[in-house]
């Protein structure tokens, strides 16, 4: 009944707040006389992979050309990506750019609320260096508490080519083991800045159901990974 919402355009937005609100419907059986194993079960597996939740590193871009509507959905979306990784206590490092950048530490999400809501209320305007973000990122998984980050940079990618140096540093975290994803929003992006990601996810502002197909490409990257553990 909830999956229902996503395929329906105008009520989209209303599964995405009911999910991140963690107020979508649910339903879960346990047999009668296997309650108590399998809750000890469940409990084991749920801690093991909290464990294995590592910090992440958020790159917005904030640059003139995501006024409008990529504005409209980078907010939201990174918003909502930094509440549950913090109510997962996972660490998280968000990076605003444009020619420049801006930085903030998030550890807890009430703490944190205002400063976050202040950090995103910024008007987006200048040109587009992707650079100095990757740059910042890279510096930060080199301390002890980001060593294990995955980094994520939201974008319409509408911006020149990385420098060779930059890519050259993010070739070698990724032999290490740091994955790189990439959130598309629109289909003008740099094609050459978009390869340098493991992983790339399109918003495509033209398509009638759009989270839909990001869910889509997110389970299906949850799946590839599951497959090269059990290999």
């Amino acid at each position: 009944m909830e999956l229902g919402l996503l395929d329906t355009k105008t009520l989209q937005t209303f599964f995405f707040y009911k999910f991140t609100e963690r107020k979508l419907l649910t339903y879960d059986f346990i047999g009668f006389e296997s309650t108590q194993t399998e809750f000890e079960t469940e409990e084991e597996v749920e801690k093991a992979k909290e464990d294995e939740k590592g910090p992440i590193i958020i790159c917005v871009d904030t640059s003139g050309s995501m006024h409008g509507i990529p504005e409209r959905v980078a907010k939201p979306l990174c918003f909502a990506i930094l509440r549950v990784a913090l109510l997962q206590n996972r660490k998280c490092y968000l990076i605003s750019f444009s020619t420049g950048i801006k930085t903030i530490e998030l550890t807890d999400f009430k703490k944190n609320l205002a400063s976050l809501i202040e950090f995103l209320s910024h008007s987006f305007h200048g040109g587009t260096d992707a650079a100095p973000a990757l740059e910042e990122s890279l510096r930060m998984i080199e301390t002890e508490d980001y060593r294990k980050a995955d980094v994520l940079m939201i974008s319409d990618f509408i911006m020149g080519n990385l420098p060779e140096s930059t890519v050259s540093k993010i070739n070698e975290f990724q032999e290490n083991g740091t994955r790189f994803h990439s959130l598309v929003i629109g289909r003008s992006e740099n094609h050459r800045v978009v390869e340098v990601f493991d992983n790339n996810w399109i918003y495509n502002m033209d398509s009638s159901n759009p989270f839909k197909q990001i869910l889509q490409k997110l389970d299906t990257l949850r799946q590839k990974e599951a497959d090269v553990e059990t290999k």
